[in-house]
């Protein structure tokens, strides 16, 4: 098999599947499909959009810089960020 250069094959807009993400969030909120103050699980949804998570963490950094979501760290007993994803609510 003859092998294609980086540029025949072109680069993957990753900020298309960032935005159609973004998008998809924005409608589920305005459908209620997510409740205020509802904890978005980032594994379940990237699954659930066929998505990795790294596009979808790029959404959801978008949709918190318009509002629409806020960012809380996780917080062990003694007020210590906890190792893992942060907790997304809406």
């Amino acid at each position: 098999m003859r092998r294609t250069s980086e540029q025949a094959l072109g680069e993957v807009d990753r900020r298309g599947l960032a935005s159609e993400a973004g998008a998809r969030l924005h409608r589920a909120t305005s459908r209620g499909i997510l409740k205020l103050g509802q904890k978005i699980d980032e594994e379940t949804v990237a699954r659930e959009l066929h998505l990795s998570r790294s596009p979808l963490r790029e959404a959801l950094v978008e949709l918190t810089a318009q509002g629409l979501l806020v960012f809380k760290r996780v917080l062990n007993e003694h007020g210590e960020a906890v190792e893992g994803p942060d907790t997304v609510i809406y």
